[in-house]
Order: C-alpha cells, then sequence, then structure tokens
C-alpha cells in the first residue's frame, strides 16, 4: 500500500510555467535557479504531505526520506548554477522539467 497523501492541482499557469520549449525570440529565458525552485518548493509540499498523514506512517515517511534527499541534490545543483556562470544548463532544465511533472497531480 502506498503512502496517501494529498497534494493539489497545479495552477494552469504553473504548470505552463513547466514547460521546456524554446521561449519566444525576444522573451527572456528563465535561470536555472528559476528552473529548479518549483521543484523544490514541490518537494517540500511533499515532505509536509508526508509528515501529516495519518495512514500509512511507514510509507509515509520512506517517501519523505527519498524526496528530502531529492530535495538536498536540486538544491546543490542550484548552488553549482550559481557558482558556475558558464555551466551547461539544458540538462539540469530537462531534469527540474521532468521532476515538477513527476511531483505534481494531473
Amino acid at each position: 500500500m502506498g503512502c496517501p497523501i494529498q497534494l493539489t492541482k497545479m495552477s494552469s499557469a504553473a504548470a505552463a510555467a513547466t514547460s521546456t520549449t524554446v521561449p519566444p525570440h525576444g522573451v527572456e529565458e528563465k535561470t536555472v535557479q528559476e528552473e529548479l525552485s518549483l521543484p523544490i518548493v514541490l518537494a517540500d509540499r511533499v515532505i509536509k504531505s508526508t509528515q501529516e498523514a495519518e495512514s500509512s506512517k511507514q510509507d509515509c515517511s520512506d517517501l519523505a526520506k527519498q524526496v528530502d534527499h531529492l530535495s538536498q541534490m536540486l538544491r546543490s545543483a542550484v548552488r553549482l548554477a550559481i557558482s558556475t556562470p558558464s555551466l551547461y544548463d539544458r540538462p539540469l532544465r530537462r531534469i527540474a522539467s521532468d521532476i515538477t511533472k513527476t511531483l505534481t497531480v494531473h
């Protein structure tokens, strides 16, 4: 049995912000820090929800540990992106998009 946490759906504007498409000419692309901020926030919400769960406490605890580790890695990626101005960031952007899709309820 899985952890029965309840997450709210993302707004359509937030969902559109997670798109991996190239922005139109003249529109500034988000920074890697901005791209990674949404998955970090979503990870924090999952952790909070697992801590508030009333049933399947062990499953939720295991999930919280894994998502916490993911959140720590995302925060490390932000620090790396800040400290390395010439970083090729396309893989980080793809990872951020995939994590956001995974952590949101559709």
